[in-house]
């Protein structure tokens, strides 16, 4: 609910929201605290118990890591409200060349997300100054040495910030900055519709239009299916035209039989920005040869989300003879790569989103992955990275596009040193 939209929606009629970026994990406020705090606070202080008070709870019950709540002053927000309408349209003046669009994804993409689909990943929530930042400083959104539209970003990025009375969130969301946007990174043409009737910002709504008009029938092609670079990587090329639709880019590791053959999927991560040539779509593995055991058994994971903090990743399990989906998270800290269990998701295919609630793994449940199962005791189960196992590896890049669609490139083989 901390979204520009119902920011501005609420900005005539209050002076202050205090919302949650995220999903809310399910314990709601304290109201003893405000109704204590009501007669002895400002309205910065009351803001601060309550955004305070709401960490402390979710501490308590061990769901802090993705939580968050912000407080928001509206006073002033009609400036946000007329930056936020020049950045998008300076984004939209630019939108026929592929830089713009360029500028736009990697931006989004490197936002904090909020929210989450039925594939696990995060969806349709992007923190509003973090992208706006990065819009502000990449140098590649610069065409002829001439400013394109990275001063209204920057504006938009700083009125934010002094808009932010007080925030609170948990690791795992540690560069939220306290007010998200709607953006289609998935592709939901129902939602879309209905998003664009209610959408506070023509020029926004004249931007998403125009991502979504005249689709071609194929949206991403390989100039380059696979080659090794002199870095020793190996690399995809992306046509140009590839940009306009272009999610993500991903990598996927497999065991390679002795037959030659593929073996077992051992780890899909995003490919890493120093890796990744935005500006050409040339993309670059850098496998570290390591994957996940669970009790000393490997355990295929998928990276669902990536920030300078941490990694989220996902795995399919069996928890007390249900299928369910595993989620864990690498913290990465002064004291190197950290691993912490998280939970189990429960996700709605029907309506395409997880529950709010992550569910704890717990002593006396039975997990099984690959046919092994595992009892949890008192000391919960063994979960950290190790080396793989396997002699060769093979590699293959799968890029996506915002309609969940696959491409995937050729195979590259590798001896495991």
């Amino acid at each position: 609910m901390a979204d520009y939209e119902v920011a501005k929606a609420l900005s005539d009629y209050a002076d202050m929201l205090i919302a949650s970026q995220n999903y809310e994990v399910g314990l709601g406020w304290d109201y003893s605290t405000i109704t204590r705090s009501l007669s002895k606070k400002t309205g910065e202080d009351l803001a601060k118990d309550i955004c305070d008070d709401y960490m402390d709870k979710c501490v308590e019950v061990s769901k802090d890591g993705a939580a968050t709540l912000s407080a928001i002053d509206l006073t002033n927000f009609a400036e946000i409200t007329k930056a936020f309408d020049d950045m998008m349209a300076g984004i939209n003046n630019e939108m026929e060349g592929n830089k713009a669009r360029l500028a736009l994804r990697i931006a989004t993409k490197n936002a904090a997300s909020f929210g989450a689909n039925s594939t696990g990943h995060m969806d349709n929530f992007v923190d509003l100054a973090g992208a706006a930042s990065i819009l502000a400083d990449h140098n590649m959104y610069k065409s002829n040495e001439q400013e394109i539209y990275t001063s209204k970003a920057k504006t938009v990025d700083n009125l934010i910030s002094e808009a932010i009375i007080y925030k609170v969130n948990g690791d795992f969301k540690a560069n939220a900055t306290g007010l998200s946007v709607y953006y289609p990174s998935h592709y939901h043409m129902d939602e879309i519709r209905e998003y664009l009737k209610i959408c506070p910002s023509e020029a926004y709504r004249q931007l998403i239009m125009g991502i979504f008009n005249d689709i071609p029938q194929t949206t991403i092609s390989y100039q380059n299916r696979g080659y090794i670079g002199d870095d020793g990587k190996f690399h995809v090329t992306l046509t140009p035209e590839s940009s306009r639709y272009l999610l993500n880019v991903t990598y996927t590791v497999y065991e390679q039989n002795e037959d030659g053959s593929l073996g077992n999927p051992i780890i899909s991560k995003y490919v890493e920005n120093g890796d990744s040539d935005w500006e050409n779509l040339d993309f670059a593995v850098n496998f570290d040869g390591k994957c996940f055991e669970l009790e000393k058994n490997p355990i295929m994971a998928t990276q669902v989300d990536v920030s300078a903090n941490n990694e989220i990743y996902m795995s399919k399990v069996i928890r007390n003879g249900v299928p369910e989906t595993f989620r864990f998270v690498v913290l990465k800290g002064i004291l190197g790569k950290q691993v912490r269990q998280v939970g189990v998701v429960l996700f709605n295919d029907e309506v395409g989103t997880a529950s709010r609630d992550v569910l704890p793994l717990k002593p006396g449940d039975k997990i099984e992955v690959d046919g092994n199962t595992f009892t949890i005791d008192i000391k919960g189960l063994t979960l950290k990275k190790s080396d793989i196992h396997s002699s060769k590896y093979a590699v293959q890049v799968v890029a996506y596009d915002m309609f969940g669609n696959e491409f995937k490139s050729d195979v590259s083989i590798f001896d495991n040193k």
